[in-house]
């Protein structure tokens, strides 16, 4: 598998990677982690979510997918992906990888745009990247990943969500939060039909808006 960073850029192990689908970043994959990667934190479990905290919210054309943050255990790249979301990067872009029952990525530039042909040479050019800051913090389903190259320092603007227990991916790729509602629509959009030979959902599983609000109880 390819690292989950781009589209290529997650899953090193796996898919080596997931990342590779579309550019340089890989989610996860099978593949053994490097002797050179960070030090993993040995933190287990991520603090709880509490009232009035931050969280982000990935309107979708499926519906929402709402995401608990751990600034306490990645703090870059929480501080990263909320400057993004601030920005408004990620409105208009689409999962453009998919694997049933295992994973759906996001974050890509170059869905933008419609030419699937231009996904695998999205690598996000020019932005900048954020350190690895893993855990022992297992990958769990709902779990939100960042993915990377094989480069454990390559993150950027790609990540994923684990949709089922992947123990090969646990201290390899940093995880910066969780999904806490709208699973059912990370399902959808993990169960869409591909383009034949690919992991490009056929149809367009666009995040229309993301945003960030205070977190309430229900």
């Amino acid at each position: 598998m390819t690292s989950l960073k781009h589209s290529g850029l997650f899953l090193i192990l796996l898919f080596s990677l997931f990342a590779c689908g579309c550019d340089s970043s890989s989610t996860p994959t099978n593949s053994a982690a490097s002797s050179s990667e960070p030090t993993v934190k040995t933190v287990t479990a991520p603090p709880p979510l509490v009232a009035g905290e931050e969280i982000a919210i990935l309107k979708t054309v499926y519906g929402d997918i709402k995401l608990q943050l751990y600034p306490a255990i990645a703090p870059k790249h929480v501080a990263n992906f909320k400057e993004l979301i601030g920005k408004g990067f990620y409105n208009g872009l689409a999962f453009h990888r998919v694997i049933k029952g295992m994973v759906i990525q996001a974050g890509n530039p170059a869905t933008r745009s419609d030419d699937k042909a231009t996904w695998p040479q999205g690598e996000n050019s020019g932005m900048p990247t954020v350190s690895a800051e893993f855990s022992r913090i297992p990958y769990e389903r709902g779990t939100l990943g960042a993915a990377r190259t094989q480069d454990p320092n390559s993150a950027s603007s790609q990540f994923f969500i684990c949709l089922d227990r992947n123990q090969q991916w646990d201290g390899s790729y940093t995880v910066f939060g969780k999904v806490i509602e709208g699973f059912n629509v990370a399902e959808i959009i993990a169960n869409s039909p591909t383009d034949p030979g690919t992991e490009i959902p056929s149809s367009k599983a666009v995040i229309t808006r993301a945003y960030l609000e205070k977190y309430a109880p229900k």
